[in-house]
């Protein structure tokens, strides 16, 4: 309940209304860039688009100023087997290399792209434009028109692509003269369409069979109001009803009955995990992990709160700026360690799995005090092993040392890599709930791997730079769980 009131309560930072609060960015990464398609209608105000076809194809660099949440009109489709999107948005990815084989990736082999169902071009048809004109939003005809023209326009900028950039395929209507671009969120049919997914699939309203189904009223288990409501399953993907045969879902009939959330509720929600995800979230410390920070606030003073958590947030940038060639996450604790006072964190440790959001552990109310006893203990620990070597700065560089040593000595097995990673998780989940550190179990796990990591590395330098970090984070873990006692 605490993560859950936490997230819904950091929504308060940004004032957002109706769908804005349901949208995310459709790119994470920044350094991208967006495709996009330029539609030729009839009438763009129309209800039904009657699209006559493709005027142009061109590429821009991707957009991050805050309107174009909205124009994006972006939000992340709710499973993998489904086919249609909240927006006709299609991510491509990086682009190969080799023109010839980007080019194939996109047109499909020998260029026919209705025979290759890998290629990019039958994707966006089946997977996005299909169920437009399914659903009566497109004219009958228009996605046979859009293909037709698809081809060769997008093949035309194919060889412009940076094959360092992430891409998405925008479509969007072109305007008198072909001037100006409307994305997604300026055009009336798409923004119905989109009300018309988030009402039926989100929260099931005028659908009364289906899971999920919002259509009777029930007691909001966040707010405690009865309204309309639907379930966690559509804001977070490790919250899902599908193995029927335990808890949560006993049966999928029931799972409306599994902690119902009312629609304002939800929305709060979602627009509180958008923010999180694009200011409190750390994807470097270790491999594959992403780590949520969700502050709280001490008391009712919610005026406060806003202001605590601002200042967080200004902080964060005015330090990336301030520090060239940092990125602001290397700091991510130091930074909650310094500035966090006057708020309690709610740490999140999870990772994407294709559509599944896969959870390892989260600590509850770790106030930032305990991030400034861990950080002083580790450049106690640094200055304690006297080593050149180890980078004791601030408690973001313990944990990514700590997960570099047992990644370097597992060697290149896999299975190995992912057991080790785990006991990564499982120490700095001690370190932020305020338990002992298993300092044994680490020592003996560096004394049995050693050996062999040291016969199999003809690079003496990388093995000292390991040694170090293992003496360091011995002792580190020794001071922590005395200063326990």
């Amino acid at each position: 309940m605490g993560f859950l009131s936490a997230v819904r309560d950091i929504s308060l930072m940004e004032r957002k209304s109706g769908i804005e609060q349901q949208l995310k960015f459709p790119m994470e990464n920044k350094n991208g860039g967006i495709i996009r398609v330029f539609l030729d209608v009839d009438d763009l105000n129309a209800k039904q688009l009657c699209i006559n076809g493709v005027k142009k194809v061109d590429v821009i660099d991707y957009r991050t100023e805050p309107e174009m949440k909205v124009k994006y009109l972006w939000r992340e489709r709710v499973g993998s087997n489904v086919f249609w999107g909240f927006s006709p948005i299609y991510k491509a990815g990086k682009p190969l290399a080799d023109v010839q084989k980007r080019k194939e990736s996109f047109l499909g082999k020998n260029g026919d792209w209705l025979a290759d169902k890998d290629c990019h071009l039958y994707k966006i048809r089946l997977r996005i434009l299909n169920d437009y004109e399914k659903e009566g939003f497109f004219s009958s005809g228009s996605v046979d028109r859009i293909m037709r023209d698809l081809p060769n326009k997008i093949n035309e900028q194919l060889e412009s692509l940076d094959k360092r950039k992430s891409y998405i395929v925008v479509f969007g209507i072109a305007t008198v003269g072909d001037d100006e671009f409307l994305y997604p969120g300026e055009v009336p049919c798409f923004v119905s369409y989109f009300e018309h997914k988030l009402s039926k699939e989100v929260f099931g309203l005028g659908d009364t069979e289906s899971k999920g189904s919002a259509s009777d009223e029930k007691r909001c288990a966040l707010c405690g109001k009865r309204g309309k409501t639907t379930t966690l399953d559509k804001i977070f993907k490790f919250s899902t009803f599908d193995k029927v045969s335990i808890l949560p879902g006993l049966s999928e009939l029931e799972a409306t009955q599994v902690f119902p959330i009312c629609l304002d509720c939800q929305a709060k929600l979602s627009a509180g995990r958008e923010y999180i995800e694009r200011n409190l979230t750390n994807v470097s410390a270790i491999g594959g992990i992403r780590i949520w920070a969700v502050p709280e606030q001490l008391g009712n003073d919610s005026g406060k709160f806003r202001q605590l958590v601002r200042n967080l947030i200004e902080n964060f940038k005015r330090d990336a700026i301030g520090t060239p060639g940092e990125k602001t996450e290397e700091k991510y604790f130091h930074r909650l360690a310094r500035d966090g006072q006057g708020l309690i964190f709610h740490f999140l440790f999870w990772e994407k799995n294709n559509s599944q959001e896969l959870v390892h552990f989260m600590v509850e109310d770790v106030p930032p005090e305990r991030l400034a006893f861990l950080e002083t203990a580790w450049k106690e620990a640094a200055s304690v092993t006297n080593s050149k070597l180890v980078d004791g700065s601030n408690l973001d560089s313990c944990i990514r040392s700590l997960y570099r040593t047992l990644y370097s000595i597992a060697g290149k097995s896999e299975v190995e890599r992912s057991v080790l990673r785990d006991f990564v998780l499982e120490i700095v989940g001690h370190l932020l709930s305020g338990t002992k550190a298993p300092v044994k179990a680490f020592k003996q796990i560096i004394v049995s791997r050693l050996p062999g990591f040291m016969h199999q590395n003809e690079n003496w330098s990388e093995v000292v730079t390991v040694l170090n970090y293992a003496l360091t984070l011995v002792e580190f873990m020794n001071i922590v769980n005395e200063g326990l006692l």
